[in-house]
């Protein structure tokens, strides 16, 4: 065999261990997978009249607008139906932590700390890799922040708490602060009807969006305050499990912030 011939088989074997890699790890699909981003956000569907853009604003039952700024929400695990027709045995996709798969659903352990508004969280929630396919509903289980758990301090607002919110609302023509805490261990479900197709060259980030429009909208928030049953410290509204005299609305918000949630792919 001359040197030449050498030559040429090397690079012909180089090119077909590049291919197949290729097919492989380097094209989740070749195999069933797809590499996704989970993204949970807020999101205001319907914005009060000269709301910024992009704010994520919205009013209670009496007209005040309210518009959030900062928000975390504490993550026990995700889980989504995989495509209808799908079971787990069928899947040859491996499986890595955090994500898991058992009967026809999928799951990624936590817990995370999500930002609710820069759409981020620890750990990250970015390329994980899940069969391939049409999803039409992702589960996420709300839980406490156990500070044992090491993604938040004992000493922050949101520890042994769900969900922590900052923002601004006006009220009788002056602005001022106010802040939710709530405690509560419930699933949300995110759904797509027409279903969001994951993989194969079409949506990499499955977005789950809760729509702070839904949150308030029956709420008498302004009410309660007006008689006192809402408490203000230092110029700030506080919305929480402890201290409000209004059990009403943290009853119900837990409810509409649980089936608020909206299912999108990008």
């Amino acid at each position: 065999m001359t040197r030449l011939t050498v030559t040429r088989t090397i690079l012909t074997l180089a090119m077909l261990s590049l291919v197949a890699a290729c097919g492989s790890d380097g094209d989740p699909a070749a195999d069933g997978g797809a590499v996704v981003t989970m993204r949970m956000a807020l999101t205001a569907s319907e914005p009060p009249e000269g709301s910024a853009p992009g704010a994520v604003a919205f009013e209670d039952e009496a007209g005040t607008p309210f518009t959030i700024e900062s928000a975390q929400a504490y993550v026990r695990h995700i889980q989504l139906d995989l495509p209808a027709g799908q079971s787990c045995a069928e899947q040859d996709l491996a499986f890595q932590d955090p994500v898991s798969c058992e009967k026809d659903k999928i799951e990624i352990s936590g817990p995370f700390l999500v930002d609710l508004i820069e759409g981020t969280s620890q750990p990250s929630l970015a390329a994980l890799r899940i069969p391939a396919g049409d999803y039409r509903r992702i589960d996420v289980r709300f839980d406490d922040a156990d500070p044992d758990e090491g993604l938040v301090g004992d000493a922050q607002t949101l520890a042994d708490h769900t969900m922590h919110a900052i923002g601004d609302l006006e009220h009788d023509g002056s602005d001022m602060t106010f802040e939710l805490l709530l405690k509560f261990n419930e699933d949300a479900r995110f759904e797509a009807p027409e279903g969001i197709v994951l993989g194969e060259g079409e949506a990499r980030e499955a977005l789950l969006m809760l729509d702070v429009s839904k949150w308030f909208q029956a709420l008498p928030v302004t009410d309660c305050m007006t008689e006192g049953d809402l408490t203000i410290e230092d110029g700030t509204l506080l919305i929480d499990d402890e201290r409000s005299q209004c059990s009403a609305i943290e009853n119900t918000l837990k409810d509409t912030i649980k089936n608020s949630g909206q299912l999108q792919g990008a």
